[in-house]
């Protein structure tokens, strides 16, 4: 989820972990937000809403239609609408990365605690894997990590990503992956140093340099990070290991060939791929291989 730069009002419309998601995300940005519920919602959910400070609005789920309502408040105040994923459409919208010619399908996993932003579980990815032939490259942006590894293997991931933070000992989470057959990632955030996985490099499949501060979409490409590429690569080849580099985070058509320049061979771009050039998937992902 992003919210955009141009707007001082969102409206979201949930009863859900969606409405917290979204009142989190205004909050950090000073954003008024005003989050329409229904008024038989759980008062956990409403106080938990209510405690990023939003304005809650409710309405009887029988009668009224959220969408009208949170559509009217929207245009009265001239705020963003955020609207809940449509997840019955990711089956199709995987269908369209394939045959646009994506190389692979990154999966981004959040649990509101590690990062600010909830997503999706095993049962979505092992529905998923039916969709597509593609490897899935499954980043757990979740913590504690280690227990939950087994269930994401077993649900379809062929590359499961950790971040050293997220657990106790970062090289029994490798193993674990290893042992489950699955192939090794592991993620640096921008401020997260690569000394903690320098001794570990022989074990790991891919590393994953997050180019922004991971949690939500559309944000801005941090170029310093590509220092750390760099250093990765040099090590890579002194060293003669077989890992994969991979970027994500702000990936566009101006940056992704100084990062490619830099030593990634993987790039992770969303926002790009679905909304570039009126959602062309096939020309933007031909365009950030050949920029």
């Amino acid at each position: 989820m992003s919210l955009p730069d141009s707007v001082t009002d969102v409206v979201a419309y949930s009863s859900g972990n969606h409405a917290q998601a979204v009142a989190r995300a205004a909050s950090r940005r000073g954003m008024r937000a005003v989050i329409v519920m229904p008024e038989d919602a759980p008062a956990l959910k409403i106080e938990g809403t209510r405690a990023y400070g939003a304005e809650i609005v409710t309405y009887d789920r029988y009668a009224e239609s959220r969408e009208k309502i949170g559509g009217t408040i929207a245009a009265e105040r001239n705020a963003e609408l955020i609207r809940p994923s449509d997840f019955s459409q990711l089956g199709t919208e995987i269908k369209r990365l394939e045959e646009g010619g994506a190389d692979m399908i990154h999966v981004d996993v959040m649990d509101g605690h590690f990062v600010p932003n909830l997503t999706i579980g095993p049962p979505v990815i092992k529905a998923l894997r039916k969709h597509c032939s593609l490897k899935f490259d499954v980043h757990l942006m979740i913590s504690p990590v280690h227990k939950y590894i087994e269930a994401y293997a077993d649900a379809g991931a062929d590359i499961i990503t950790v971040h050293p933070e997220a657990t106790d000992n970062l090289e029994d989470s490798i193993n674990k992956i290893k042992d489950l057959k699955k192939n090794v990632g592991v993620s640096l955030n921008p401020e997260t140093s690569i000394d903690l996985i320098k001794n570990l490099l022989n074990k790991i499949d891919l590393v994953l340099i997050m180019s922004v501060n991971p949690g939500f979409g559309g944000q801005k490409f941090m170029p310093e990070v590509l220092e750390k590429i760099k250093e990765l690569k040099k090590i890579r080849e002194i060293e003669k290991l077989n890992f994969d580099i991979e970027i994500d985070g702000g990936i566009n058509f101006d940056n992704c060939k100084i990062a490619i320049e830099a030593g990634a061979n993987i790039l992770v771009s969303g926002t790009t791929v679905f909304k570039s050039n009126d959602g062309d998937i096939k020309k933007n992902i031909n365009l950030l291989k050949t920029k």
